[in-house]
């Protein structure tokens, strides 16, 4: 089905979709939901933000004409317009994150003028461009917060672990090894970098891991070494150990330094 117009809410960060004129029934659409959009003449593309191209244009042609020239370049760079003098329909084609859109035959079942429906559809394609731009730079800042987000809590969970003291006593710090008494925000008088007290239980389990850990490091580099020392290791063989090195690196198992050095031990025995 097919609205009869489109009307922009800045102040709700809507759009609203009319079925049909003088319509009190509405269909709105958060802003923060549109992802594209196409500009059809007699079925066929004049315009869309496939691969983010409008958004592109518009910018180079505002910087050449202004308001203009971004309208302009932004609608006919790799656009095509029907050779045709007879325009049976033009619409504006919304498309939505959840997989939905929403067609507006700009024409009004004839009530509107070609002239004017392309001119409306040049000014709503401009809207359309900037909500877009904003959604994506919107999606960038949530992205740009979950990856701080992430790194917060690693550093969180790398922070070295101290058997919480009986009776009052001393810790040694982890990190510069100075015996002091531990403070209320778990930070160093020496050295100033952060600490974690935890209960025996705690502190053992945590002990135990990294002894597990440890071990398999161990092992796997002694896998390595082995790998390593064969002369006869095919090219097959070679990329099948790196693979597997590389999983281990990936998971956090070795280190980078690691890594390249593994590779140049295999490297050295063909």
């Amino acid at each position: 089905m097919d609205y009869f117009d489109i009307i922009f809410s800045q102040w709700e960060k809507k759009i609203k979709l009319e079925k049909n004129k003088n319509s009190l029934d509405l269909t709105e659409i958060s802003y923060e939901k549109i992802i594209g959009y196409e500009l059809l003449e007699n079925n066929k593309i004049v315009t869309s933000t496939s691969k983010r191209g409008v958004v592109v244009r518009s910018i180079i042609g505002g910087m050449i004409g202004g308001v203009a020239g971004s309208i302009i370049g932004g609608t006919t760079a790799g656009s095509s317009s029907t050779s045709s003098s007879v325009v049976s329909s033009y619409k504006l084609v919304i498309y939505l994150s959840d997989g939905r859109n929403y067609s507006i035959d700009l024409l009004q079942n004839g009530r509107i003028k070609y002239i004017d429906a392309k001119g409306k559809g040049l000014r709503l394609s401009r809207y359309l461009d900037e909500i877009i731009a904003q959604n994506e730079e919107e999606t960038c800042k949530k992205n740009q917060i979950v990856d701080n987000n992430q790194k917060q809590i690693k550093e969180k969970n790398t922070i070295p672990v101290v058997l919480r003291p009986q009776n009052g006593g001393k810790i040694t710090c982890p990190h510069c090894k100075a015996s002091q008494y531990p403070t209320t925000r778990c930070i160093c008088l020496k050295c100033g970098k952060s600490y974690k007290l935890v209960d025996e239980d705690v502190y053992n389990e945590i002990v135990e891991e990294e002894k597990r850990f440890n071990q398999e490091k161990e092992e796997t580099s002694s896998d390595v070494e082995v790998i390593t020392k064969s002369t006869n290791i095919s090219p097959i063989e070679m990329a099948k150990a790196i693979r597997e090195m590389k999983e281990l690196l990936d998971a956090g198992i070795i280190t980078s330094e690691e890594f390249t050095l593994y590779k140049t031990k295999l490297f050295s025995s063909l």
